[in-house]
């Protein structure tokens, strides 16, 4: 087999040169209009998703309402549209899409983008929590994963998502970079041109490798992404034409290893060179290259022009408990320790050890007492909290032989699969390398690519590359299979790394305020709904969207002024989204009162505080009486009637009304005035006549209080006083 690995990452060259090897044909479409059947279980809850090439993982058909997240399909053709139906059959039961309240059988929802999440809660009086299910749009050509969840005894699966690359690889095809549960339910997920190894570097820190764009650069850059997955950074070699998009290590102190595939064009080999950057991205504080380290004729294995001439193929590198690096060479088959500083007479640079390869400084024995041959072809050789180094063990095939012979380590090459991944002790002084476990599966074997993770509770995370039998798998330290994840379409989607990581949700939920209470002007009385909606795409599902007033119920209207609405959303985070909208009631009924004397001006006019306005009126022996004219103007905005009334006479004091010519002082004063049919802006206008007779002595004093009601709106009352007081 003859590989050409020059100016470029050499795992797109491997895979286009191999990619018969692995299995082939047509591209799984999604078809047209794909829906989910909704079929009732005993929780009476059913959810269907359609639309054009829309397929939905796991079945929705029955409802489990245990699983919460479901994942939509899509192909070019569904263009961000699909199709949601739900019922809920049980007493009292309601249907709430992206927390608008599903009135019809189904709803419609348009601009969706990769990664939008729908959110679908039940609720009904039956149960005293709801049940939350969110629907996650994946970008166009994601595949359908198939998850098998096989932990059903004492040995429970690792916590966290699974952070993965996927790519076809041998034919063209988008990439993407998703975080996904046990489901294989993304939990972020963006396509990408091309992607290796996204990963968390720290707490709500990831990193992630991406074409670089970059003239007169090759490979790729290394992106930092925060919390919400958006590019906060990055980064290149120093110095360089190349960075390599096998793997980085990115300190708690912002400083960083790079590797690269660099160019010698003086020997036409492709170097692999390391960097540790400083966190100004330009300071060079260690670099290591291999062709001051490595001789290439007594070390490489690889065969074929071209892949002599990349005879190291860095893929994985680790800073040790020590301090020094542990370096794995694919076409080395060799995991090296270097010296980061000089110590016990190595020189910084210098190899301490190699394990494995044609120069092994260990023997290898497996776990039947026999000689091994070592890491072979491999991948993420990483040193454990016990000191043992774990390794994804990749194997050469047939056709491109890469293993060391144990009978005959500086002789030919062999071949050996499956993939194994492979746990060693080994002791540096005596040249014994142990192995202590070994978990392998007939059928799977890695040409390239593969990762393995120890986690926490022993359990190991294999994510299985090139060996597209599955896609990530979880296994126990008993060497049970707990989980695994597979693409079953052909060819299928795998990911260059699977990584088992905290993925929390920092995205906090949309709150969309309608144009129904967002600043709004109604009239009182007007009919009118309070609509709002709330969206989350963090990973954790919606679980509640509540206002102050319901959704999709009346607002109130009754009362003139200013109104707010407060909406909250909430994920299953805790991330809490609150937003307030206002709208306005004008008056549609709002009578005025308004009064005046022969020597006053209008007192009262658009003034409804509580205490009325007033209007002193002195009335003298001589002419012994005084008029004053008594405005009601209907300031609302539809027609209404208006009823006045007002004082009666006293021994001391004679009061009389007038309208129109007519007297209706007793309609007045026994409060049955009344003139329908005002319409907005008019006025009526009644004349009060204040006389005293010869019983009220100067000085006394009387208020005259006058009062207008809506007859719409019997509660809306306006009120004005007049101070009468006798003088000589």
């Amino acid at each position: 087999m003859t590989v050409t690995l020059r100016r470029t990452t050499s795992i797109s060259a491997v895979v286009a040169l191999v990619a018969g090897l692995l299995a082939g044909g047509a591209v799984a479409s999604g078809g047209a209009a794909a829906a989910v059947a909704p079929t009732a279980l005993a929780s009476e809850h059913t959810l269907a998703v359609s639309g054009d090439g829309v397929g939905v993982y796991p079945s929705t058909a029955p409802l489990d309402p245990d699983v919460e997240r479901f994942a939509i399909t899509t192909t070019e053709a569904t263009t961000g549209t699909v199709t949601v139906a739900a019922a809920n059959s049980r007493p009292g039961g309601r249907v709430f899409v992206d927390g608008v309240r599903l009135t019809g059988p189904s709803r419609t929802i348009t601009g969706l983008e990769e990664g939008d999440e729908i959110s679908v809660i039940f609720v009904d009086s039956a149960s005293a929590a709801p049940e939350v299910h969110s629907l996650i749009y994946l970008p166009a050509g994601f595949p359908a994963l198939s998850a098998a969840d096989i932990a059903a005894g004492p040995e429970p699966l690792g916590d966290g998502h699974v952070m993965l690359t996927l790519g076809k690889w041998v034919t063209p095809s988008p990439f993407f970079e998703t975080a996904v549960d046990r489901n294989g339910v993304p939990v972020m997920v963006t396509a990408q041109t091309a992607s290796m190894d996204l990963k968390s570097v720290a707490p709500g820190r990831y990193s992630v490798f991406r074409p670089t764009a970059t003239a007169g650069r090759t490979g790729y850059d290394q992106l930092d992404l925060d919390s919400s997955f958006r590019v906060i950074g990055r980064h290149r070699t120093v110095g360089l034409e190349n960075t390599d998009g096998h793997d980085v290590i990115v300190r708690p102190d912002g400083s960083r290893y790079l590797m690269a595939y660099e160019p010698d064009d003086a020997t036409g080999n492709t170097d692999a060179v390391i960097q540790h950057i400083a966190a100004d991205g330009t300071t060079v504080l260690f670099e290591w290259d291999s062709k001051d380290h490595v001789d290439p004729a007594a070390e490489g294995v690889a065969t074929g022009t071209q892949m002599e001439k990349d005879y190291a193929h860095i893929n994985s590198f680790q800073v040790m408990d020590d301090g020094d690096l542990l370096v794995s060479f694919r076409h080395l088959s060799s995991v090296l320790k270097i010296a980061r500083v000089a110590h016990d007479g190595h020189a910084a640079g210098d190899v301490v050890w190699r394990f494995g390869g044609r120069l092994s400084d260990f023997a290898f024995t497996d776990l039947d007492g026999h000689a091994d041959g070592g890491p072979c072809a491999q991948h993420t050789a990483q040193q454990l909290a016990n000191g043992h180094i774990l390794v994804f063990d990749n194997g050469a095939g047939a056709g491109g032989k890469l293993c060391i012979d144990p009978a005959d380590p500086t002789g030919p090459v062999v071949a050996r699969t499956p993939s194994r991944v492979t746990e060693w002790s080994y002791d540096a002084v005596s040249g014994v390398a142990t192995m202590v476990w070994n978990y392998s599966v007939p059928s799977r074997y890695a040409l390239f690519a593969g990762s393995a993770q120890r986690l926490a509770n022993g359990n190991t995370v294999i994510g299985w590359a090139s060996s597209v039998e599955a896609m990530a798998s979880e296994v126990s330290p008993t060497g049970a299979l707990l989980w695994d994840l597979k693409d079953t379409g052909t060819p299928a989607y795998f990911t260059y790394r699977a990584q088992l990581t905290d993925v929390p949700d920092a995205v906090r939920p949309v709150v969309a305020l309608g144009a129904s209470i967002d600043g709004a002007s109604y009239r009182q009385d007007d009919v009118a709904y309070a609509h709002f909606s709330c969206t989350d795409r963090g990973g954790s599902s919606l679980q509640k969207c509540s206002g102050t007033v319901p959704e999709g119920t009346l607002l109130d209207t009754r009362n003139v002024g200013t109104h707010s609405v407060v909406v909250t959303a909430k994920d299953g985070a805790g991330n809490t989204t609150t937003r307030t909208a206002t709208y306005r009631v004008v008056g549609a009924y709002r009578p005025d009162l308004a009064a005046r004397s022969s020597t006053s001006s209008w007192r009262g006019v658009g003034y409804y505080a509580p205490t009325p306005q007033s209007l002193p009126l002195t009335v003298r022996r001589t002419p012994g009486s005084r008029t004053v004219l008594v405005h009601v103007t209907n300031r609302g905005s539809r027609t209404d009637g208006v009823a006045l009334r007002g004082e009666a006479s006293t021994a001391w004091w004679r009061i009389s009304y007038r309208y129109g010519g007519r007297d209706v002082t007793r309609a007045v004063t026994g409060g049955t005035f009344r003139v329908t049919g005002l319409k907005p802006g008019a006025t009526i206008t009644v004349a009060m006549t204040v006389t005293r007779t010869s019983a009220s002595a100067n000085g006394s004093e009387r208020g005259l209080t006058l009062t207008t009601t809506s007859l719409a709106r019997p509660a809306l009352v306006d009120r004005f006083v007049v101070r009468a007081l006798a003088r000589p």
